[in-house]
């Protein structure tokens, strides 16, 4: 089994302590059993090399962590070539946890695909970085649409004047649609109408959903052949299955193009990407919207449009996130419906100890780790960065490696 995880490198430091470090932490994740490093693209292009070179005398295989629609590394302005949404009024802010993540110096502002896609700049910078050390393949991060954590005005984009000349009428139409969800969104005061209302408008406005997707795949394609000319491995991060389609994400035409996936099932995250934040933050939206509806009732929504275990009241999912037993069944999801598949997933969940974000206890690891192995996948990444993860943590992982390659 295939253990991986990821590296964030902060971007103002390069000292030698800094390096010291790093390369002590490189060893402990080897000598635990993991196989696989994939590394944030640091603009200090000579740590980012330096740290490549301590992966390889690891015996680690090195994968570009590069994200593609946010936080690029770009040293150019990326204001034109921010998603634009319709205009909501009431429309909720984004988290205050999501700010609490930015300290880290990640930002969460999206760009559109197809305005990126033409700037020539976007690319070449990505090709730069993989002239910079001797990667073994790129782990594309990011590859979606805002999700709700961004807000609403974030999640129901992009309308921009480039996707608006791409696409023809179907921007204007959802741009309509969006005014009327909000204003029958406001009315609705029970569950069966409300759960119609979010149907009736993704169902209406399949046109515009599935113009999102291919502009997703259109971008991560050019990419992703960037990579494998190189003789370059390619894996993606998504989001958890039941989620995906709120960021765009069309796991069938993902799989076709990439060699693995990395599906984000993070049952105790409050951050982009986790269950507990996405569904917590779509209670806001629907309280904002109308601030009559009460916590059951936007429950009971969720649990109609979502297939996911969740509680009952926001201030459990707040304190205890959403049950485990959600990996299970998410993995469950994409074994069949994608049965060939099972050999390219590397399941993700969490294993940091994050304070106000994500604090993973080993058993819970070990909760994770069982999942994965009755499903008897080839691998799996303890996300989302070794800077954050305990080491109980990563000892329990490492037992695990140890154990299961016994038998």
């Amino acid at each position: 089994m295939r253990a991986c995880t990821q590296l964030y490198l902060e971007p103002n430091r390069g000292d030698e302590d800094y390096l010291k470090f790093l390369s002590q932490k490189i060893e402990g994740i080897s000598n635990a059993g993991f196989r696989i490093l994939a590394i944030w693209p640091s603009k200090n292009t000579a740590l980012l090399r330096n740290v490549v070179n301590e992966c390889k005398r690891s015996g680690l295989e090195v994968y570009l962590w590069y994200p593609l629609l946010c936080d690029v590394p770009v040293d150019f302005d990326i204001e034109p070539f921010k998603v634009v949404g319709v205009a909501v009024e009431f429309d909720e802010s984004e988290s205050a946890i999501l700010q609490e993540q930015k300290k880290s110096g990640e930002e969460f502002n999206f760009l559109c695909p197809n305005k990126v896609i033409e700037q020539e700049e976007f690319y070449t910078t990505f090709e730069s970085f993989l002239e910079t050390a001797n990667f073994d393949g790129v782990f594309f991060d990011r590859i979606r649409y805002p999700s709700p954590t961004n807000g609403l005005t974030q999640m129901l984009s992009c309308t921009c004047e480039k996707c608006r000349e791409i696409s023809k009428e179907t921007v204007k139409h959802f741009e309509q649609g969006v005014l009327s969800l909000v204003e029958r969104l406001r009315r609705s005061s029970d569950v069966k109408t409300t759960v119609a209302v979010l149907q009736c408008f993704y169902s209406e406005h399949k046109d515009h959903i599935e113009f999102r997707e291919r502009s997703i795949v259109k971008l991560l394609s050019k990419y992703v052949n960037s990579a494998k000319s190189r003789g370059l491995k390619v894996g993606v991060d998504l989001f958890t299955p039941s989620l995906s389609f709120l960021v765009s994400q069309n796991y069938q035409m993902i799989v076709e193009i990439v060699d693995w996936i990395k599906p984000m099932i993070y049952c105790k995250t409050f951050g982009p990407a986790g269950i507990p934040m996405e569904i917590a933050s779509l209670i806001k939206i629907f309280q904002r919207l109308n601030p009559s509806t009460e916590d059951c009732l936007a429950f009971e929504v969720l649990k109609n449009v979502f297939d996911l275990k969740i509680p009952s009241k926001l201030d459990t999912l707040l304190s205890k996130g959403v049950p485990i037993t959600n990996f299970r069944k998410e993995l469950k999801m994409i074994q069949e419906e994608f049965p060939a598949l099972k050999s390219r997933v590397y399941p993700g969940f969490e294993a940091v100890f994050w304070p106000s974000i994500a604090s993973i206890s080993k058993s819970m690891v070990k909760e994770y780790l069982k999942i994965i192995y009755e499903g008897k996948f080839p691998g799996f990444f303890a996300s989302w960065d070794i800077n954050k993860i305990p080491l109980e943590n990563l000892r329990t992982i490492g037992d695990f490696i140890e154990n299961t390659s016994k038998g």
